[in-house]
């Protein structure tokens, strides 16, 4: 068989829990959430150039491109 035309990604899973200010943290960058989700557990799922928020095992509710800042 030929391979996939677009390249595998592993994604970095983590499960969250939307804090008091409607808001998580994923790899020390906050991230807010609309105030529904309020104190609601949420999936994330992180790969290299966007992630995903859904409900845990369930639909996404959220995709967002990640930005990556290099310091140094």
């Amino acid at each position: 068989m030929p391979l996939l035309p677009s390249r595998f990604e592993c994604l970095e899973r983590k499960n969250i829990k939307v804090e008091q200010d409607c808001s998580f943290i994923l790899n020390k960058v906050h991230c807010s959430m609309p105030r529904k989700y309020l104190r609601q557990e949420l999936e994330i799922r992180a790969g290299e150039k966007e992630f995903y928020v859904s409900f845990k095992y369930g639909d996404i509710i959220w995709m967002h491109k990640r930005s990556c800042t290099l310091k140094g």
